[in-house]
């Protein structure tokens, strides 16, 4: 599984910072899920970022064959 969100954000022309401002989450914990670098997914995290984004959650995450 992987999250989809830096295609997502280079779509939507977003950059980090303005995600996690949106947010109120960390530059940091933004960067680690554009990057793919989360240990285990926060659903709620994942939640508020898809909220900004106008999209679900489900929408963020890609399953891989």
């Amino acid at each position: 599984m992987r999250i989809r969100l830096k295609e997502i954000l280079q779509e939507k022309g977003m950059s980090i910072t303005r995600v996690a401002k949106l947010t109120k989450l960390s530059k940091d914990t933004v960067w680690r899920y554009v990057h793919n670098k989360v240990r285990r997914i926060d659903l709620e995290t994942l939640r508020k970022i898809a909220e900004v984004l106008d999209m679900k959650p489900d929408d963020l995450i890609e399953l891989e064959k």
